[in-house]
């Protein structure tokens, strides 16, 4: 389940919060993490999930490429309010192109679009 959308600078953006322990959460372990869970795929349905949505609320004047910002995934186990890198935070936005042909697959391409 989505844990978060919210729309920023004009760009609307999936927000998942993992509690994963890793040795480390550094943008490799990171990597690592959401290949071995499985997350990058889960990642990808949130995506054409909200993208479907955005789609059909906002119409035609609704466009990938210009209005989805990506999805975060926050590690919460390494936050630091501290630091000023993104270290536990693994940020992520799949090409416009891979979008467009898995939403063709599920049926409903540009012809899907509400008026």
């Amino acid at each position: 389940m989505v844990d978060l959308t919210y729309h920023h600078a004009g760009r609307w953006y999936v927000l998942d919060y993992k509690s994963n322990r890793l040795p480390a959460y550094d943008s490799a372990a990171l990597e690592a993490a959401m290949a071995h869970s499985e997350y990058d795929l889960q990642a990808l349905i949130y995506t054409l999930a909200l993208h479907r949505w955005l789609r059909f609320r906002l119409g035609a004047g609704y466009d990938y490429a210009r209005d989805f910002g990506g999805i975060r995934y926050l590690f919460c186990r390494g936050l630091d309010a501290a630091r000023d890198d993104l270290q536990g935070v693994h940020a992520q936005r799949f090409a416009p192109e891979l979008v467009d042909a898995l939403d063709a697959l599920f049926g409903h391409g540009a012809e899907g679009v509400a008026a």
